[in-house]
Formats: C-alpha cells, sequence, structure tokens
C-alpha cells in the first residue's frame, strides 16, 4: 500500500528549492525508564502539542520495508556523543518499545508517515555511534496457521 503524505509535502518533495524539511521521530518506552526518551534528527529541539519535549540527536533512520513478504526490520543510527541513550539500554532487563514517525518541520504533530511501534531487538554501541536493531519480537510470518491443529486427541466428544 503506497504512503499517503499531505499536499505541502507533496509540494515540497516536488519542488526545485523547499522549505520543508522531513524529520525522523524515535520515542523509546519500557517500563523501567521513568520518562520516554523523545528524539528528532534535527539541530533544535521541538515541542509537540502535548508539551513534550524532543530532543535534538543527529541519528539516521532506514526505515522498514512494506513488502509483505519478510519481516519488517529499521535501523537506527545514532551519533554517541552523549552516552543518555546507552545509559538507559545497559539498565533494562528487556526489550524496549520504539515508536517512529516521519514529520516535517512545519506540522511537526502530523506525521506524514507512522506511527510505527516497533521493538528494539539488540543495539550495538561503539564510541562513536550507538546502532540499534528494530523489528517486531516475534516472527508471525513463520507462525502456524491456523494456530491449532486438529488431531483426534483434542477433538470434542
Amino acid at each position: 500500500m503506497p504512503t499517503q503524505v499531505s499536499l505541502t509535502s507533496l509540494q515540497g518533495m516536488l519542488a526545485q528549492n523547499t522549505d520543508v524539511v522531513w524529520l525522523v521521530k524515535i520515542a523509546i518506552t519500557h517500563p523501567d525508564i521513568a520518562d520516554t526518551l523523545r528524539y528528532v534528527n534535527d539541530k533544535v529541539d521541538h515541542t509537540d502539542g502535548s508539551g513534550n519535549v524532543w530532543t535534538a540527536w543527529p541519528f539516521n533512520a532506514v526505515l522498514a520495508n512494506e513488502d509483505g513478504e519478510t519481516m519488517p526490520k529499521a535501523d537506527i543510527v545514532m551519533s554517541n556523543v552523549d552516552r543518555r541513550v546507552i545509559f538507559e539500554l545497559r539498565q533494562l532487563s528487556s526489550s524496549p518499545q520504539a515508536t517512529l514517525e516521519v514529520v516535517t518541520d512545519q506540522a511537526f504533530d502530523t506525521p506524514e508517515h507512522g506511527p510505527v511501534d516497533i521493538d528494539i531487538l539488540g543495539y550495538d554501541a561503539t564510541a562513536a555511534e550507538l546502532r540499534l536493531s528494530l523489528g517486531p519480537a516475534v516472527n508471525y510470518l513463520d507462525a502456524a496457521f491456523p494456530a491449532d491443529r486438529f488431531l483426534p486427541s483434542n477433538a470434542a466428544s
């Protein structure tokens, strides 16, 4: 299914010069994290309509494919100049959740793509960068359908 975008965004994509800036937002949540970690790949912090501050953070996002044939997978490569994210991730005993949205700077609260709720499957940290691997925790493409199989032993009498 093709992604729908707003008219303003479409005009920005097709224009030779534009003031439209595309931003990716990532929110990381977990029951053990007191406050949701909110980051946006921009040079300035943004505040959404609910009063939440999205911290400017340099990162690149390779968003999940949507072909229906493979499990969706996304990669986020964040600059590791500030150790806040890795510090929070190392304290967790289970996988956190991430919510990804693509927005524009002109309509920060209006997602052009998403929100996509996805699990953080793992991470790899170096002194320079933090790489997050995102995808579903359960491989639903390999799950049996229907979930139960008929056997004479489980037949109702």
